[in-house]
């Protein structure tokens, strides 16, 4: 019999398996990643974030090519204090939906969190 469990998403997922690269995960994980840079900018490396957020390195790099689930709850309710962001704009982000302006107070409403060339 083969063995599978429920994911958070409620969908079956074989045991051991990373999530797909072109799935909601990967997209999940790249919008989170490109959040974390926005908010943080270029001049902290991916490096020093993963050592902020208390993530392995190589954690930190399948989460920014979307290779890995989403991190736990309690792994992005770090990630919020450390960056100074409400827990629910990370939850919802996490989620791999933008948020307006009113509610990040960063960023304008828009498909991605990547810096526009555009002022705001």
């Amino acid at each position: 019999m083969e063995r599978v469990r429920w994911d958070r998403a409620g969908s079956k997922a074989e045991r051991g398996r990373a999530p797909e690269r072109g799935g909601a995960t990967a997209h999940r994980c790249r919008n989170l990643y490109a959040f974390i840079r926005h908010r943080l900018g270029n001049e902290v490396s991916d490096r020093e974030i993963a050592r902020m957020w208390g993530m392995s390195w190589r954690s930190f790099v399948n989460l920014k090519e979307g290779k890995r689930r989403v991190p736990r709850v309690e792994e992005l309710e770090a990630l919020a204090d450390r960056i100074g962001v409400d827990v629910m704009v990370i939850l919802v982000v996490a989620r791999g939906s933008p948020q307006p302006r009113s509610i990040i107070g960063c960023c304008p409403e828009t498909t991605s969190y990547a810096p526009s060339s555009s002022p705001a």
